[in-house]
């Protein structure tokens, strides 16, 4: 990737974070970091790449500069939180951040904040209108993209407002997530064209407008068929997001749009298939995000938090063992 495109995808998410809940991921084993034995270095082969001059409209924006990112706050009590939908209730619940990371006690109830969830096949959270707390995106079986606004209140019952149509077609996505790209305090969407590894820039217009409220569409990169996983967070620390991705071989890693003119792939972990959903978090509560992993046919829900620092010489540090924080995940096909 170029740094140009760098500079202009910089903003401030996370995308949201998406987890689609069908892909295979991977995770180290129980109890042990990502084992990276048999390498020697921890920089990999850059196969992802920028269309030139695609995005030259749009400007950098430091992380702490841009109001929008990985909105995970549902409660609005200022932690990020995790939301999930269980296919047999229909529920969309939120596990509500208790403040304190201390294991099982870190995310310790659950409350619903509406029904009849079912027919959705992808969920995120972002700022769609111009309020301060977290919307919800949702895309339906056929492709309909929906805004859920949120009422404002975690003490309401629907926390989320009914629903607007936003976008039809969305099936030819397979990967979808948010991000303030533009720095503008609206959440843009990235999204993987389905069996092309293309990637596409959907720019919010400013307004929160029905079909209006992603008009700009650009084809920004080519490559990113061997992920299943992508979203955006400043794993480096040096104040400007990077695209963090898991492979379809069990690679977890980081994409530096810093370094040099092309940018810099850097593995963060191997083996990371016996997860199969992903999603960037704050947990810790230190500032940096760290990867909260369900582990693949046990449900168990573990964080594997940052290391808080950044060595580019020895990238397979960054991520720390993991520390187990929920059972009983599988009631839950998505998580975000």
């Amino acid at each position: 990737m170029s740094y140009s495109f760098y500079r202009r995808l910089g903003g401030a998410f996370a995308a949201f974070v998406v987890a689609l809940g069908t892909a295979a991921l991977s995770a180290p084993p129980t109890g042990a970091a990502p084992d990276a034995s048999s390498v020697a270095s921890g920089q990999a082969k850059v196969t992802k790449s920028i269309v030139p001059g695609a995005m030259q409209k749009i400007g950098g924006v430091r992380v702490s500069e841009a109001s929008g990112g990985r909105s995970q706050d549902m409660t609005l009590d200022g932690r990020p939180d995790i939301t999930a939908r269980n296919p047999n209730t229909g529920h969309l619940n939120v596990y509500p951040h208790s403040g304190t990371f201390n294991g099982l006690d870190t995310f310790p109830t659950v409350a619903p904040t509406s029904y009849g969830w079912f027919g959705i096949t992808w969920i995120g959270l972002g700022h769609v209108n111009n309020d301060a707390a977290p919307d919800v995106l949702a895309r339906t079986a056929d492709g309909r993209l929906l805004a859920y606004p949120h009422s404002g209140s975690f003490a309401n019952f629907p926390v989320v407002n009914p629903p607007i149509l936003i976008g039809f077609g969305w099936n030819i996505n397979d990967l979808i997530y948010l991000y303030d790209v533009t720095g503008d305090g609206y959440d843009d969407i990235l999204a993987r064209r389905a069996g092309t590894g293309d990637l596409y820039f959907y720019q919010h217009s400013g307004a929160f407008a029905g079909l209006n409220t992603y008009t700009t569409v650009e084809h920004v990169g080519i490559g990113f068929q061997d992920d299943v996983w992508e979203t955006m967070s400043d794993v480096t620390g040096d104040g400007f997001p990077d695209l963090i991705f898991a492979t379809s071989a069990g690679v977890l890693g980081v994409f530096d749009f810093t370094v040099g003119t092309t940018g810099q792939e850097y593995v963060l972990g191997y083996n990371w298939y016996i997860n199969d959903v992903l999603v960037m978090n704050d947990v810790t509560g230190d500032g940096r995000d760290d990867v909260v992993a369900r582990r693949a046919g046990t449900g168990q829900l573990y964080v594997y938090p940052h290391i808080g620092s950044w060595d580019p010489n020895n990238t397979l540090m960054t991520i720390q063992p993991p520390t187990l924080i929920g059972y009983g995940w599988t009631i839950n096909d998505i998580i975000t």
